[in-house]
């Protein structure tokens, strides 16, 4: 999601003070990496979707911990989260839903890919 997410609305944007090969490794090269890695060498065990939920944990721990930080230091990571660049607050709900339905899918996707797929490596 970090790549997608990346891509769809923050390249091309002011990175400040991000140093370009950092923001190459964080957006471009890890989420390649780690859709490899999964797709690789699978989990061993069947996942369902519970498992699900407890992956959406850190993502929604980190949007709401970063919307009531914002509040009180004036100062977001990304517009999108950021009321006053993001249209109102129905403006950055709105990006976090579509943001969690992507989410969704994605790891729906790889859930399922993840079930089907063979360990390339066995231990």
């Amino acid at each position: 999601m970090v790549g997608l997410v990346f891509g769809a609305l923050l390249a091309g944007q002011d990175l400040g003070s991000l140093l370009p090969w950092v923001n190459f490794v964080v957006h471009y090269l890890m989420p390649v990496v780690m859709v490899a890695d999964w797709l690789f060498q699978p989990p061993r065990s069947k996942l369902t979707i519970k498992h699900l939920w407890y992956w959406l944990l850190y993502p929604v721990a980190y949007l709401v911990y970063s919307l009531i930080r914002g509040s009180f230091v004036n100062w977001y990571a990304y517009w999108f989260i950021d009321p006053m660049r993001a249209g109102g607050w129905g403006g950055v709900a709105v990006f976090a839903v579509a943001i969690s339905v992507g989410f969704l899918v994605v790891s729906l996707a790889m859930l399922a890919l993840g079930n089907k797929l063979e360990r390339q490596v066995s231990y």
